[in-house]
């Protein structure tokens, strides 16, 4: 996140300090954490459409703050996802319902599936505003079972924005993401996203021609995803390409009943994988 100002965050400021409001009455407002209000009003972590029109309403702004977004136009698929998902989330009694969060894990499918065909300049949009919206909702009400399930959800989410950082080659903004997902895969115990986490490094590494630590990391993957009862081998993703191809599988998201199904069956089945080559000695 950057602490550099931008047009929402003066004019959050502005509104605010207008309507003669602190940040806890605010953020107590619009349903948000009084420091999450504060990040958003001094740049240390961005707004998104959904947020801007809720504090449009609340302050009342009059779209003003919306307005300081301007989105291309391209990206409107992402508007439409998160405003019928806020919406949805509004007429429910908790903050954060079992519709809002079903909604955002098929999202992920959606995107991780769309992976394969999607160039990752066109698909990185999408997945960073559903990955924002996210974290809107860990300061929302919540119990700990729902709290525990969005953490998931933003591991699965920053895992394949990692994997487009890779794809764009943007190393530095790869490692933070994959940082990220690692972070959240320990705190929520899955080691199903800390598998993929080793795996995703594991194929950065290939393709940079670092065999030896590409296969160190593939196997603890593997190790991973044993103590996880997984049970899928490194390579097993469906729809991988060669070796030597410049763009990797996407970081699907297996926890759907396709995705598994279709893992089990090229299994079963001794589908052609990609070995690990071992760099000569």
């Amino acid at each position: 996140m950057t602490n550099s100002p931008s047009p929402f965050a003066d004019e959050l400021r502005r509104l605010r300090a207008a309507r003669g409001l602190s940040y806890r009455v605010l953020a107590e407002l619009a349903h948000h954490g009084k420091s999450y209000v504060e990040d958003l009003e001094k740049g240390r972590k961005p707004p998104n459409p959904v947020v801007a029109a809720r504090l449009d309403n609340v302050l009342p702004a009059g779209g003003r703050l919306a307005a300081t977004l301007r989105q291309p136009a391209a990206d409107g698929g992402a508007d439409v996802e998160l405003e019928a998902i806020e919406l949805a989330r509004r007429v429910t009694a908790s903050d954060v319902s079992a519709e809002t969060l079903e909604r955002l894990e098929h999202a992920a499918d959606t995107m991780a599936m769309a992976y394969a065909t999607t160039p990752p300049e066109q698909l990185l949009p999408r997945v960073r505003r559903h990955l924002d919206y996210v974290g809107t909702l860990v300061d929302a009400r919540k119990t700990l079972a729902q709290h525990q399930r969005l953490l998931v959800i933003g591991g699965w989410f920053s895992l394949l924005r990692a994997t487009l950082h890779i794809d764009l080659q943007q190393g530095a903004a790869s490692d933070a993401y994959l940082a990220t997902a690692a972070a959240l895969a320990e705190q929520t115990g899955h080691a199903e996203i800390a598998a993929w986490c080793l795996e995703t490094r594991a194929w950065d590494r290939l393709t940079a021609g670092d065999f030896r630590q590409a296969l160190e990391l593939s196997q603890r993957a593997q190790g991973n995803r044993t103590r996880g009862r997984v049970g899928r081998r490194a390579g097993d993703r469906p729809g991988r390409v060669g070796v030597g191809s410049s763009r990797r599988p996407p970081a699907d998201r297996p926890c759907s009943r396709s995705c598994r199904a279709a893992s089990r069956a090229a299994h079963t089945a001794g589908a052609a994988r990609a070995p690990l080559p071992v760099r000569p000695g």
